[in-house]
């Protein structure tokens, strides 16, 4: 097992999935202006009050299978051309 996998898992803390969890996920100043600056584009553009979380709600609902999908391939492939140059 590559020691980026490891890492991975040890910083993995899973908690029930039938107790509720915190609201609150850190994303970074740069995306949290993303969404900020969309949100506020579309709240001009047709004139509803959208905001940054609203997009972020529709996101998860509406792609996230998929995108987890995609994420899982994306991060297999990082593992694997790690060992692969880890063995070089």
């Amino acid at each position: 097992m590559s020691e980026q996998l490891k890492k991975v898992r040890a910083r993995s803390k899973f908690r029930p999935l039938d107790k509720p969890g915190t609201a609150t996920v850190y994303i970074g100043n740069d995306r949290y202006l993303k969404l900020l600056t969309e949100a506020r584009n579309i709240s001009n553009e047709i004139n509803v009050d959208v905001k940054a979380s609203d997009i972020l709600r529709f996101i998860i609902d509406q792609y996230s299978g998929s995108a987890v999908k995609e994420f899982k391939v994306s991060l297999k492939k990082l593992l694997q051309e790690q060992e692969e140059n880890a063995r070089i």
